[in-house]
């Protein structure tokens, strides 16, 4: 099973903070994305989530990419692919991957505007969902 995020021209939720700043280009289009990260504990998160995964899921393999930098339009930013006997278990492990990276990876986000840039998205968590029905 495989998950490919792109880049899309709506804007997503401001971080908290930048609400006055997406506020000022709400009725812009984002033009680019911009992906920063802290490598070394973006690659130690990445390898925690995998390890979450292999033991809730018995996935035989799984891969992670996300970009840096900027992203145009439409372009991939994440890439992930679960390899499991079953596809269901490769499904449920690729929605994990994409929703735990997105949660806890030290990946951060910003629209780009015409006249500015908004970073968007929820503070990071440092664990794994509290939901049972994840574990």
């Amino acid at each position: 099973m495989g998950f490919i995020g792109r880049t899309r021209r709506t804007p997503g939720t401001p971080a908290p903070g930048q609400e006055a700043e997406a506020a000022l280009h709400a009725d812009s289009s984002v033009e680019s994305l911009e992906y920063e990260a802290h490598e070394s504990m973006a690659a130690t998160m990445l390898a925690q989530i995998a390890d979450e995964i292999a033991e809730r899921f018995g996935v035989q393999r799984l891969a992670i990419v996300h970009r840096t930098g900027e992203v145009p339009l439409g372009e991939a930013s994440v890439a992930v692919v679960a390899v499991a006997p079953h596809r269901d278990a490769a499904f449920a492990a690729a929605r994990y991957a994409i929703d735990e990276t997105k949660a806890r990876a030290p990946i951060w986000k910003a629209e780009q505007f015409e006249d500015g840039h908004v970073w968007v998205g929820e503070p990071a968590r440092t664990g794994p969902p509290e939901d049972p029905q994840l574990r």
